[in-house]
């Protein structure tokens, strides 16, 4: 086998495990970004009514949150960042968790250490075992998978090679990507 047909395999093998086409539900929950909600629950119910899947709540919540929200360096209750939308990576990453709960999807909230061109890994806080990211692990047709809205968002600046760059449009990457890529950048904090 070629390194072509086997790269070839390899993705459309991805693409049957987790990748569906998202089009029509990334459309539902981007509809949804400039409605008024009382609070989450509100929210969850009007996604939970047009998927058809598990997969498409997860993923619909993802695109809601990564084209609603933006990155806040203060941490908020889940209500006050659902309001205000905005919030830092543990408050992000609860509000998905509570919108998996609410519709009855397993998700877990992961703490853990970065490193990317983007964040440098705190070496004292990876010696000291102290976290300095949240994202959230949830399980699609019987498989884990880590979600990461915080990396997600658009509207958000990085630092990559010393110059600042506005991300215009959300990355959907961070939205089940490979264990393996994900893996490089992404350390839990303890293995479970």
């Amino acid at each position: 086998m070629s390194k072509l047909s086997f790269l070839l395999l390899l993705f459309l093998s991805s693409l049957y495990l987790h990748g569906q086409d998202y089009e029509r539900i990334d459309s539902i929950a981007k509809s949804l970004q400039n409605k008024r909600y009382r609070n989450i629950a509100s929210l969850v119910e009007d996604i939970v009514k047009e998927a058809r899947t598990d997969e498409e709540k997860y993923r619909a919540f993802y695109t809601y949150m990564v084209n609603t929200f933006s990155y806040s360096y203060s941490n908020y209750s889940n209500k006050s960042a659902f309001k205000m939308k905005k919030g830092a990576c543990s408050t992000l990453s609860s509000v998905y968790k509570e919108m998996c709960d609410i519709a009855g999807l397993e998700c877990h909230i992961v703490e853990g250490f970065v490193k990317s061109d983007y964040l440098p890994l705190s070496y004292f806080d990876f010696i000291f075992n102290r976290a300095n990211h949240e994202w959230n692990i949830i399980k699609i047709n019987n498989e884990y998978a880590y979600v990461d809205v915080t990396w997600g968002l658009k509207d958000t600046y990085f630092i990559n090679k010393k110059r600042m760059i506005k991300e215009e449009e959300p990355i959907y990457y961070f939205f089940v990507p490979s264990l393996h890529n994900f893996n490089l950048s992404h350390f839990t904090k303890r293995k479970k």
